[in-house]
């Protein structure tokens, strides 16, 4: 469901509108209808921020060295699921030690690839920016505190390094994302975004019975959503 589709059904089931129709647009709305828009893009960003680790908002980047270069920025990656630069950051994820990230030297092509190491700040500061600086084939990473990825050895070249990050939260525009849907949120699970909204015009109108069909058909399709989109733990071995 896209932005206007999440409008239509909340204001639906608001009794807000009598029909679909009534809604062409979420640009220039005044009263109920811009309130329910309001809700649903307040909605939706909720949900996003609700937890730092949900599956949806997880992605891929790569991110190409330069010869001397040692630090990158967020926005020097690329995210190589919509193969544009990443523009809404919220943390990496390359400090996983059941899958690191890799990195090959570019011009020798995948099949060089290799895992590279993740050192936590302070210890990376301690072994490695001490001293004179070292260049060659980075073998380890670390994220400053301006959430720069930082390597050592500092690259002598062109190296291609590939890892996940999470995405910042998606704001949706009123009047500009009409047909735009929530990003990377499985279809099956936009109704969280309408019950969440109808949860807010219900506290507002004192409507009781939007808040009840809330607390039972919302609650639980907000346990699935946990179910399915929580990180998977993996289990350890026993212990003898």
């Amino acid at each position: 469901m896209d932005l206007l589709s999440l409008v239509r059904s909340t204001a639906l089931e608001c009794n807000v509108i009598e029909s679909e129709d009534e809604i062409a647009s979420t640009a220039g709305q005044r009263g109920d209808i811009l309130r329910v828009i309001n809700w649903v893009i307040a909605a939706w960003r909720e949900l996003q921020t609700s937890r730092r680790t949900w599956r949806f908002m997880r992605s891929r980047f790569s991110v190409d060295t330069v010869s001397g270069t040692k630090r990158y920025a967020p926005a020097d990656c690329t995210d190589t699921i919509t193969s544009s630069a990443i523009d809404a950051f919220r943390n990496w994820f390359v400090d996983n030690p059941s899958n690191p990230p890799k990195m090959y030297l570019t011009s020798g092509g995948i099949g060089s690839q290799y895992y590279v190491e993740f050192v936590s700040w302070d210890d990376f500061q301690a072994m490695f920016e001490i001293g004179t600086i070292s260049t060659g084939q980075p073998q380890n990473v670390s994220v400053d505190p301006q959430n720069n990825l930082v390597f050592w050895p500092t690259p002598n070249a062109i190296y291609t390094f590939t890892g996940d990050y999470h995405r910042g939260e998606q704001v949706f525009v009123a009047g500009t994302d009409d047909a735009t849907e929530p990003l990377g949120l499985p279809s099956m699970f936009h109704w969280s975004i309408i019950y969440d909204a109808m949860r807010k015009y219900a506290s507002a109108e004192s409507a009781d019975e939007i808040l009840y069909r809330c607390d039972n058909e919302g609650a639980a399709l907000k346990k699935d959503l946990l179910r399915d989109q929580s990180p998977r733990f993996k289990e350890g071995s026993p212990m003898a």
